[in-house]
């Protein structure tokens, strides 16, 4: 666990608190990782105080939404930075 064990949940510091095993195949419906992508592209906008700030930091870092981003994220950034 990174940052402070201070602030970790008691069942963590305690060692009561185990890893969970997830099935490897686990899979979630497109409509979920859809509307994960769409609030996450909001939420960043709202922390950049604007959807065009954020849209000018993502072009000025030179990141690539059509090689960096999963089909899904890249789709909906596509629609996000097309929408006014």
């Amino acid at each position: 666990m990174t940052g402070n064990p201070d602030y970790a949940p008691l069942e963590y510091r305690d060692g009561a608190l185990r890893p969970v095993v997830l099935d490897k195949d686990l899979r979630f419906p497109d409509s979920a990782l859809h509307g994960l992508a769409q609030d996450l592209l909001r939420r960043y906008a709202q922390a950049f105080s604007g959807k065009r700030r954020f849209l000018d930091a993502v072009r000025a870092s030179g990141f690539s939404p059509s090689a960096d981003l999963t089909p899904v994220i890249r789709g909906e950034f596509e629609k996000f930075s097309a929408e006014p």
